[in-house]
């Protein structure tokens, strides 16, 4: 397939518990291959071998040298190029679980400027991807640096301009990629944010922050590009305006774009779609010729990047000029043998979950919510637990499918066990709170129903993980839900124990029930809920 971009391609999140095996980055080129793509970023913040920085990774099922070079070699024998996205300046919170890095870190997930010990880190970075891969581009990060300059650093020289540190350290990292013959691509938010604190509306509500002064410009390093990031918008105009914004700093920007993995266990390729049809609207008519499709994977990569297929396949004709909505439904049958809309089920259609004007997440906030504490109870529609029983059927359709089939598997059973869980807590409030013990009584064999659908969960979930990932990470799984189980174990208990009169009360469902986001009135409609140490509990976790 010919795509009318100079690159095209994917960025896979290795970085956020889930690195995908290297079977797995192979089928993924060989998918994405056939789509016309010929670039895979490798988004890698300490998931690969340094040498002389043994605890780089460590336990986190880091790359090992062998394994990138293997990737490198399949990808190129299909005409792509892996192009590695790595961090040197924030971003590396995993890093500094380790003590010995802890003497390096400025302030929050950000590494201390000015210091050679960092400077000697970032240099094995660049070794590393040196030997192991045929790209002459590097992807440096820099992003969402927000503390850059406010931590260490402010204790060690005192109160700088901001711009200033984070330009030093760029020169720097720019000179030590030139000994390696790299040219380097930057995430482009910092240069907005410390010009005026917020990357998305600065240039939107004020076009006249455009006007970039030229000695800016000449602080670019000559071999660094840009890359405008946004996974939000739904304005064309938003797009361009702010291509031109990185532009005006440094010509030839890249995009980047999103296919939603990030917000919990179902993909949002309604979303995606919506928001990567007016961006790449917007890239061919400024000109762009380099555009990346992200799947990042935000507080433990619950999603499968394959469950984003339908987005995929949607940008993938964009890239080609196709953008009728029936051909790349046909031509999407075609190639996966599976209906367009059969394949989206899996965005939860029917639920809260699916939606083209925002990105809502309730089946990861209903499956770890507190059935006592009530937090996101304002956050549920009378209905909604149906709406998830009508989606376990309508993915059941699909679950013996050769190739796809493992993720309807666990989608489904997450459904089925939302079909009890996403108002148990309402209705055992309810009972409690009428004194109707007969009521409070019935419902314990509601939670035993959701304990055996959550096992369920669990067991296809598992497959699905250890069929695409190394298991380093699943760890992180096997406490969130095994601490999920633990708590309905003992919300039933207690909820009997109440019923047959050994309980005087159950204090947590006395508490008034607020609204998780502080509003007035949430009358049910879903939110986004990201984190699950926010979700699980509003104590310290």
């Amino acid at each position: 397939m010919e795509h009318t971009f100079k690159t095209f391609g994917t960025m896979l999140d290795c970085s956020r518990n889930a690195v995908m095996t290297a079977e797995s980055v192979k089928r993924w080129v060989d998918l994405t291959a056939k789509l016309g793509c010929n670039t895979l970023h490798l988004y890698m913040e300490d998931t690969y071998e340094v040498d002389g920085q043994p605890y780089f990774g460590h336990l986190r099922g880091r790359y090992s040298k062998a394994e990138l070079k293997q990737i490198d070699a399949y990808a190129a024998a299909h005409g792509m190029q892996v192009i590695p996205c790595i961090q040197t300046l924030a971003h590396v919170n995993a890093l500094f679980h380790w003590p010995v890095y802890r003497e390096i870190r400025d302030a929050a997930d950000i590494l201390l400027t000015g210091d050679e010990r960092t400077y000697a880190l970032v240099d094995g970075m660049f070794r590393t991807l040196r030997e192991c891969l045929r790209t002459n581009i590097v992807n440096i990060g820099m992003d969402e640096a927000d503390l850059l300059g406010l931590g260490k650093y402010l204790t060690l020289h005192g109160y700088r301009d901001r711009f200033s540190i984070l330009m030093e350290h760029l020169r720097r990292v720019s000179e030590m990629a030139k000994k390696y013959g790299f040219e380097l691509l930057m995430w482009g938010d910092m240069f907005f944010r410390l010009a005026g604190g917020d990357y998305f509306t600065n240039f939107n509500q004020n076009p006249e922050l455009g006007e970039i002064p030229e000695e800016v410009r000449q602080l670019v390093p000559e071999n660094i590009h840009l890359v405008y990031w946004d996974y939000f918008s739904r304005d064309r105009q938003s797009y361009e305006r702010n291509i031109d914004a990185h532009n005006a700093i440094k010509s030839g920007s890249w995009f980047a774009g999103g296919l939603w993995t990030w917000a919990g266990f179902a993909p949002h390729n309604t979303f995606s779609i919506a928001t990567m049809r007016e961006a790449m609207k917007a890239c061919h008519a400024k000109g762009v010729e380099n555009v990346v499709m992200t799947m990042w994977g935000d507080n433990g990569a619950e999603c499968s990047k394959f469950a984003v297929l339908p987005a995929l396949f949607t940008v993938s004709q964009m890239a080609q000029d196709i953008d009728d909505v029936e051909t790349i439904h046909a031509n999407f049958e075609r190639e996966f043998v599976i209906p367009f809309e059969d394949f989206r089920a899996l965005d939860l259609i029917g639920t809260q979950n699916d939606s083209a004007e925002a990105i809502y997440n309730p089946e990861k906030y209903l499956l770890y919510c507190d059935p006592f504490m009530g937090q996101f109870d304002n956050r549920v529609k009378s209905g909604d637990a149906a709406g998830y029983a009508d989606c376990a059927a309508r993915l059941s359709r699909y679950e013996s499918h050769a190739e796809y089939g493992y993720l309807f598997r666990s989608l489904r059973a997450l459904c089925a066990f939302l079909s009890v869980k996403a108002d148990l807590g309402i209705r055992t409030r309810a009972a409690y709170l009428s004194g109707d013990k007969k009521a409070a009584k019935a419902l314990c064999t509601d939670y035993d129903a959701a304990l055996e659908r959550l096992d369920a969960f669990y067991a296809a979930y598992e497959q699905q993980w250890m069929r695409e990932n190394k298991p380093q990470g699943f760890d992180v799984v096997d406490l969130r839900i095994g601490g999920q189980r633990q708590r309905l174990l003992h919300c039933r208990d207690r909820l009997l124990a109440y019923a047959e009169g050994q309980l005087d009360r159950i204090e947590e469902l006395e508490e008034p029930v607020l609204d998780c986001c502080c509003e007035e009135k949430a009358d049910g409609q879903a939110t986004r809920a990201i984190f699950w140490h926010e979700i699980a509990s509003a104590n310290v976790i």
